[in-house]
């Protein structure tokens, strides 16, 4: 967190939502394979308070917790309604 968004956040602040398993295939020789560990962290600062100068992180966006976005991260809904920051 300290490097993509400038903010020091204890691992015991973060509420764990699950893991998620991708794989894309870029190439026919290439393709990338990851895990994607994906939790919750309750904040009370606008999106555009954070500093986005990491090149990993495009932009922010604040969304409702519910089961609508818990289906989005593990794609069994194609959206869901929230808030995009993108500087």
């Amino acid at each position: 967190m300290k490097e993509e968004l400038g903010i020091d956040v204890s691992f015991e602040r973060l509420i764990p939502l699950g893991v998620r398993q991708t794989a894309a295939t870029i190439a026919p020789d290439y393709s990338i394979k990851e895990f994607q560990y994906i939790f919750q962290l309750v904040e009370n600062h606008p999106l555009k308070d954070y500093p986005l100068s990491s090149s990993e992180v495009a932009g922010l966006v604040e969304v409702s917790i519910g089961a609508r976005f818990i289906s989005v991260i593990w794609l069994r809904c194609p959206s869901v309604a929230g808030c995009w920051f993108y500087p």
